[in-house]
């Protein structure tokens, strides 16, 4: 029996069952994941055809012992974005969601990938996981779990996606967010993990609120210190690195309190790198300095420090 006829087989056997029965579900699964990590040509699209995705949303929904193992299939299947509204459509983002609360690693791990993939591009979508409380929930996985990468990476990129949204930003107001994401960026092994949550950083320093948090937090100190331990390179990836953290601390300064705080009297550890980056090699840290010291200087009591002999 060729591959091809394997993958129809399996998908017709699941399509006629009329009982949940594991043992014999379980097989046929196995061949259709096969086909699936293996990229064989169409599979997904066959996958829809075949009618069974009301079934594997049936499947979560029943909590079995099979659950990762669809979880897994419906994230193998959503790659291809021509099936990520029948898998709406099938309900399996409702059905998948309360699975984020498992504590079992490799089920959180497949079933935030096919969430991500399902609901990926897609404001509806979004705005709808934003409103069933799947932000508390990532960060919650991000607190529990701080030292799996691959989960990390899953839960990071649904905030990168998400955190563009108001009433996303709302909940992470919430959240006390600011102390993971500062952990992770001080422990992240490579520049594509460092960019997602600085981007991430950036967009939600774009909250009044959360800018203050941030200040508060520590995450201008963590900031600089990554852009310290990065200078003097030429790889590209850390001068990008350097100038999304640079502009992003110019940005906090923006509002009153963070730039106080920031500026600590003069003797805050952001003010003295900002006052190194005018002297700097690196063009990008020349002006995101010259930008910093403006925004300090825009405070009538810092101006006077700024401007003073002992200041700048």
């Amino acid at each position: 029996m060729t591959d091809t006829d394997s993958l129809t087989e399996a998908l017709r056997a699941i399509s006629v069952s009329t009982e949940l029965i594991e043992d014999e579900l379980q097989p046929h699964l196995d061949t259709v994941l096969t086909a699936l990590l293996d990229k064989k040509k169409d599979a997904a699209l066959e996958v829809v055809r075949s009618g069974i995705l009301p079934l594997l949303a049936q499947t979560l929904r029943s909590n079995s012992s099979l659950s990762c193992q669809v979880a897994l299939l419906v994230a193998e299947t959503a790659r291809e974005a021509a099936v990520r509204e029948p898998c709406i459509q099938a309900g399996l983002v409702t059905a998948l969601l309360p699975h984020l609360s498992s504590s079992n690693q490799d089920l959180l791990l497949n079933t935030g990938r096919a969430i991500g993939r399902i609901c990926f591009d897609n404001s509806q979508q979004q705005d709808q996981l934003v409103q069933s409380g799947v932000i508390p929930r990532l960060v919650s996985i991000m607190r529990e779990y701080p030292q799996n990468d691959p989960l990390l990476n899953v839960c990071l990129l649904a905030l990168c996606n998400l955190a563009d949204m108001d009433s996303a930003r709302d909940a992470l107001a919430d959240l006390d967010v600011a102390d993971v994401l500062t952990f992770q960026l001080k422990r992240a092994p490579d520049a594509e993990r460092r960019h997602v949550i600085l981007e991430i950083l950036s967009s939600l320093g774009e909250s009044d609120t959360l800018k203050l948090q941030f200040a508060e937090s520590g995450v201008p100190e963590a900031l600089s210190e990554m852009i310290h331990s990065l200078q003097g390179g030429s790889d590209p990836h850390d001068l990008c690195s350097i100038k999304i953290a640079s502009n992003l601390i110019v940005s906090l300064l923006l509002g009153d309190e963070s730039m106080q705080k920031c500026f600590g009297e003069g003797s805050g550890l952001v003010y003295q790198d900002v006052l190194l980056w005018l002297q700097s090699s690196n063009t990008q840290l020349q002006l995101s300095g010259a930008l910093a010291i403006a925004n300090f200087a825009r405070n009538g009591e810092i101006n006077e420090n700024v401007t003073s002999p002992t200041g700048f």
